[in-house]
């Protein structure tokens, strides 16, 4: 096992050097230039536009600039944004606990609720729960992320006011936000601050299910047809003739089922992080989708190239994280590792 993640963390570092290639040419060779849209009006001035230049080391040659952003990216230096003239990895640390906030909490909805409907969808196959469940997750991955938002904000938040509608938590509480975790629901949980707790979690409800709606949709179709796979098997009717318990034939069940199950989880997981941009610039939500469109409406390049490597990073120890769930999961497979 040892090797296999060796082997594995031996892979990411072309996938890591590609990444960063990608993202610096993209910018590198795109009409942008940041320092004139960074001026507006004042980009009339040659010395101004020089000075901003070399300040920011965009007067150097490309291979130079590229070579100082990767090795920066190993060293947890992802850039100095130029609009705020603060570390990128600073803004990150600063925002990225509300996105992980609203990404866990969205994980938890999508995966617990689209595991419960995949598998009574498998269970109760071609009866009005399996299409009512299959109909509502078609809907779910077909509805636009944003279509949806504005939809749950108008009906339950400015009808109904059963929920707020913006940031994370109300503005009366600004002064009690400080935490181990930056979690909020976990920070007010643990210093008994129960009335932040409840605003807070308030807060989360519909940016969460707006960001869980198509994972969870994904989910359960996944369920459904990795459940109705494992049905057919010779183990399954075995376990049945030999009268062993329902609860017991799941287990066993989902056990063989689980590796499509956590690979579509797996690979969601960065998208949740991604998808927070539309979902966290509507609810204006302080995490990293809303500070990486700011970035991009203000031609912060070195901001942009910070959060998309950051979130690059993540995603690929994320696909390390899956290929080891795969081996802890199905003995076979823990084998054959073990052999190679």
């Amino acid at each position: 096992m040892l090797t296999y993640i060796l082997r594995r963390l031996m892979l990411a570092l072309p996938m890591i050097l590609g990444s960063s290639l990608i993202v610096f040419c993209i910018f590198e060779f795109s009409r942008i230039d940041p320092v004139r849209r960074m001026l507006g009006e004042r980009s009339n001035n040659p010395e101004v536009v020089a000075n901003l230049r070399k300040d920011f080391g965009l007067d150097r040659p490309a291979p130079e600039r590229y070579f100082k952003f990767i090795t920066g990216i190993f060293q947890g230096d992802f850039g100095k944004s130029m609009a705020t003239r603060q570390p990128v990895a600073d803004e990150l640390r600063e925002r990225f606990p509300a996105t992980a906030e609203l990404a866990l909490f969205a994980l938890i909805l999508s995966a617990g609720g689209g595991l419960i409907c995949g598998i009574v969808a498998a269970l109760r196959k071609n009866t009005v729960a399996d299409y009512a469940l299959m109909g509502v997750s078609l809907t779910a991955v077909s509805m636009p992320v944003f279509w949806l938002a504005l939809m749950l904000s108008y009906f339950f938040s400015e009808k109904l006011g059963w929920f707020p509608l913006q940031q994370r938590y109300h503005l009366t509480f600004s002064g009690e936000v400080d935490g181990p975790t930056g979690l909020l629901l976990i920070d007010t949980a643990l210093a008994g601050k129960w009335d932040m707790f409840k605003d807070v979690a308030m807060h989360l409800v519909l940016p969460a299910i707006t960001l869980a709606a198509v994972t969870s949709a994904l989910v359960a179709r996944m369920t459904r047809s990795s459940v109705l796979e494992v049905l057919r098997q010779d183990f399954v009717r075995t376990a049945q003739a030999k009268g062993l318990r329902w609860l017991g034939v799941m287990k066993h069940i989902l056990r063989n089922a689980l590796i499509p199950i956590v690979t579509i989880i797996g690979l969601e997981i960065p998208a949740l992080l991604g998808g927070a941009v539309i979902t966290e610039t509507i609810f204006a939500w302080p995490g990293m989708g809303k500070y990486l469109v700011e970035s991009i409406l203000g031609g912060d390049i070195f901001a942009v190239q910070g959060v998309v490597m950051f979130l690059t990073l993540i995603f690929i120890v994320v696909n390390i994280i899956v290929d080891v769930l795969y081996a802890l999961i199905d003995p076979r497979l823990r084998t054959a590792l073990t052999k190679a």
